[in-house]
């Protein structure tokens, strides 16, 4: 289960390994998080052999199917999160590694660590400050905590809600434009899996490109 309440199936864990070789061979020399500006893919030759292959070779097309293309380029993963810290952009929740899909990983913080409290603190003053939250204690745990895996490509809708001013100042949104990313994120957030697995989640790298459109 990840932090947003989905529960992987096997499938989706050998789609998420083929991601992470294809993420491993497009980025290794040159680590990227900028969700839109995507590499050309690499020669499948070059992955190496700690890397298991088998997730290429039986689930290719469906993991294919999670990867996100603009103008021919691999620009992310539904599977995989980026770090997202533009005051234009929905923000995604913390990550322990940055966002490094090689490895993945949390801090191994235990719940009466200092330096987690700290983080935590920190992380909620800078949300509630960015966002002109008032009531720091409203905030969703995604926000402020980081996923197991470090990877987690999921908030939660009220976690983009509260960041809709930030956005519509920054973009200098008009009231029709602000309703109209309201009801886009009601669009594609995601419902609980099996409609009783998890809470309704929202995947951010496809939020910010359909927020691009408006």
């Amino acid at each position: 289960m990840n932090g947003s309440g989905t529960i992987f199936s096997n499938l989706q864990i050998a789609k998420f390994s083929n991601c992470l070789n294809k993420y491993y061979y497009e980025n290794t020399n040159n680590y990227s998080t900028k969700i839109f500006n995507g590499n050309d893919p690499s020669d499948r030759n070059n992955l190496p052999p700690f890397y298991d292959r088998g997730g290429t070779n039986y689930f290719s097309s469906q993991s294919e199917r999670e990867l996100i293309m603009k103008d021919g380029k691999i620009i992310g993963s539904e599977l995989i999160g980026q770090k997202l810290d533009s005051s234009i952009y929905f923000w995604s929740r913390p990550s322990a590694i940055d966002y490094n899909p090689i490895p993945s990983g949390a801090s191994n913080f235990g719940p009466t660590s200092k330096a987690l409290q700290k983080q935590v603190a920190d992380r909620r003053v800078l949300f509630a400050s960015k966002n002109s939250i008032t009531d720091t204690l409203a905030i969703p745990k995604e926000m402020i905590f980081a996923s197991a895996s470090g990877l987690d490509p999921h908030i939660s809708p009220k976690a983009a809600l509260m960041q809709v001013d930030r956005i519509v100042k920054a973009r200098n949104f008009n009231a029709d434009k602000k309703q109209k990313l309201i009801k886009c994120i009601k669009d594609i957030t995601e419902a609980p899996q099996f409609l009783c697995l998890g809470e309704e989640r929202i995947n951010v790298l496809v939020l910010n490109l359909e927020l691009n459109k408006l």
